[in-house]
């Protein structure tokens, strides 16, 4: 059995670098001081727990990503998730999907930032991507190709990624539908939220979604500031930063009297 856990920075603490969350780091270590077990436990994190470390150090075994996937785990990536060969990454050369390695740094968010791109440009290939070479600057390879990803996909889906940087949490379909509709009126987000996880720009997880971190700051810094007064246009909010984040308060607000209404009427 494997347990996966994603974007694992969010439950630390970034000043002790120890794991804020003191059940999950007591599950931790009992897995650890165990005997002999068939549960694995992979952490993905930006931020190493400090205190784990300490707890049989000879049971773990920690992969830096600087330097990104080697060949050809990298290149099977892009390969698997070609899935009908249509963006041509499953017959590409070795070579090109080598190059498109070394160009990506073999970092498997700007791999997947990279299928993106192919998928919602089918008129581009992979070739005349990587020939252009001020977009993929190796020191900032990660945010060039989220940025390019994210302004080739329409206006839709970007409020769509736009309201999940701001709520900055797994939710629902309805809270995206909530937030947008002074900016969308009579979308629904579902399709919108299928297309953006078939190209890895949204994650989901049963019925909630969200954004690996570098999507979500990147499509929340291209959202206008506004200003505090924002918040009181009730009726016709601007699009800003400000006025999203007291409309995305208000929709857990409601929920929450929602429920104890319904609580109280059992």
């Amino acid at each position: 059995m494997i347990l996966l856990l994603d974007n694992f920075e969010t439950l630390m603490d970034p000043e002790t670098r120890n794991i804020s969350n003191d059940e999950l780091n007591e599950a931790l270590q009992a897995l650890l001081d165990f005997p002999a077990h068939a549960v694995r436990v992979i952490i993905t994190t930006r931020i190493a727990p400090y205190d784990l470390a300490f707890v049989h150090p000879e049971l773990q075994f920690s992969h830096h990503l600087d330097k990104g996937l080697e060949s050809p785990y990298a290149e099977n990536i892009l390969r698997k998730m070609d899935l009908g060969g249509i963006l041509g990454l499953k017959t590409a050369s070795p070579d090109l999907l080598n190059d498109a390695r070394i160009r990506t740094l073999g970092n498997p968010r700007a791999l997947e930032a990279l299928f993106a791109i192919l998928s919602v440009d089918r008129e581009t290939t992979l070739a005349e991507i990587l020939k252009d070479t001020k977009k993929l600057l190796p020191e900032r390879v990660v945010d060039v190709l989220v940025g390019e990803a994210f302004s080739r996909i329409d206006d839709n889906a970007q409020r769509v990624m736009q309201a999940l940087a701001v709520y900055s949490r797994p939710v629902t379909s309805s809270a995206i539908d909530y937030l947008l509709q002074p900016y969308m009126q009579g979308q629904d987000s579902v399709s919108v939220l299928k297309r953006l996880v078939n190209m890895h720009l949204v994650r989901k997880d049963e019925n909630y979604y969200y954004m690996h971190p570098v999507d979500q700051d990147y499509a929340l810094s291209r959202i206008p500031n506004g200003s505090a007064a924002d918040r009181m246009n009730i009726e016709n909010p601007p699009f800003s930063l400000f006025a999203m984040l007291h409309r995305g308060a208000d929709y857990f607000k409601k929920n929450t009297q929602s429920r104890r209404e319904l609580e109280n009427n059992r």
